[in-house]
């Protein structure tokens, strides 16, 4: 439960301006109340087609991992629906929460999601480039150019045979980025043997400055 996990989870619902409602699970730590001012990550997290919200939350481990690393966690419920023309919903939705909520860093925002929640992660992140600091797309992902210009950092992950995996994926990619390579190898984690996706920069990026990827 979420109380084990030291995290606070609520069940709400955000009207936005043009009347769309949007019912979203929350998850905060205990000590949200004490924390300062700009300094709590969210993260945005969306279900796959015939999921829900909490459902993903738990089966995909997120909250555990928020639990762990003290982050803000927002599972949006059937979202699908708002992937053609309404993607400032959640922009209008992350802004709400920021007015509530003056612990949220604006500078550490992310979005992860699985299938057509992954679609949607990546929608938001190069639409919203100057918004979200990074995305993690999990087994789908959209490729478009970003609105501003800005490189969105993605953590991209997806099954080994998966049609979705990434270096299939990138047959018909034709973004234009030098700077690094990709190495791909296998490696034992936790008695697994897994693929490892490796993104190689040629210097050091201690700094976050992508700058020099173009």
């Amino acid at each position: 439960s979420a109380s084990q996990q030291g995290l606070i989870e609520t069940k709400n619902t955000f009207t936005s301006k043009d009347g769309i409602e949007v019912n979203y699970y929350q998850y905060l730590p205990e000590e949200y109340e004490t924390l300062e001012d700009a300094s709590l990550p969210i993260v945005f997290g969306f279900h796959g087609g015939g999921n829900d919200a909490e459902m993903y939350v738990w089966s995909s481990g997120w909250a555990e991992v928020a639990a762990d690393n003290d982050f803000m966690l927002v599972s949006v419920d059937q979202h699908v629906n708002l992937q053609e023309d309404n993607l400032d919903v959640i922009i209008e939705l992350l802004n709400s929460l920021e007015e509530e909520y003056s612990f949220i860093d604006a500078s550490r925002v992310y979005a992860s999601g699985f299938s057509m929640g992954s679609i949607m992660s990546s929608l938001l992140g190069f639409t919203y480039d100057d918004t979200f600091a990074a995305i993690s797309p999990t087994n789908a992902i959209s490729f478009i150019d970003s609105t501003h210009g800005n490189i969105v950092p993605v953590f991209y992950n997806a099954g080994e045979n998966s049609h979705f995996n990434l270096p299939f994926m990138m047959e018909g990619a034709k973004a234009e980025v030098s700077g690094y390579e990709i190495a791909i190898s296998r490696v034992k984690k936790s008695g697994i043997d897994a693929c490892d996706f490796n993104v190689i920069l040629e210097k050091d990026n201690h700094d976050h400055d992508m700058a020099y990827l173009h």
